[in-house]
């Protein structure tokens, strides 16, 4: 449980998330205590790296990127492909405010995901139980949003003619997350 002072007249003024380039070993740089942090990089330098935690104004923060040395191959055309994979983020839960202490709980959570890449459309869809991606692609950039347990987020990454790679974040007056995902062989 995180318990940190704080001045706002609510939750929600607290709580930020973006996207921040990791370096090339899987790290954001950010400077966040209480936090919780991770990555996911194959042999050849693909990947994502996500972390949450509290800022040094007492905020929650979340933030996630694509690794630099993230490469993808062309992407095809004319045709779809269904890639499977897995997705890992790091959540606050369960924030509130009392007084002038902001409560949230930290947890880092993943699960298995399946993805089909349109390449006539240039879209990139796909959900489990908890997580949701809808993106748009155009050449190998990859934009859009996602969905976590609900809470609408923003979307990152890159398409190739074998798979893909992404980063995502959102966050509300409750919760928080950042975290990633890699699918197929980028």
């Amino acid at each position: 449980m995180l318990a940190i002072s704080a001045c706002a007249t609510t939750a929600d003024d607290l709580t930020h998330s973006g996207f921040q380039t990791p370096t090339n070993a899987g790290a954001i740089a950010t400077s966040l205590t209480s936090s919780q942090r991770g990555s996911d990089i194959n042999a050849t330098g693909d990947g994502y790296a996500y972390a949450v935690g509290v800022g040094s104004n007492n905020n929650f923060y979340g933030y996630a990127g694509i690794v630099p040395t993230t490469t993808v191959s062309v992407p095809l055309s004319g045709s779809s492909a269904t890639w499977n994979g897995s997705y890992e983020l790091a959540r606050i839960t369960g924030i509130s405010l009392s007084g002038n202490t902001l409560y949230g709980t930290t947890s880092v959570n993943g699960g298995a995901l399946s993805l089909t890449a349109n390449f006539n459309t240039g879209t990139l869809i796909g959900s489990n139980a908890y997580l949701t991606v809808n993106g748009t692609f155009a050449g190998s950039n990859l934009s859009g949003s996602v969905v976590y347990r609900g809470l609408p987020g923003a979307l990152t990454g890159l398409v190739g003619a074998t798979g893909a790679v992404g980063a995502f974040h959102g966050n509300g007056a409750a919760d928080l997350y950042a975290g990633g995902f890699m699918v197929g062989a980028p």
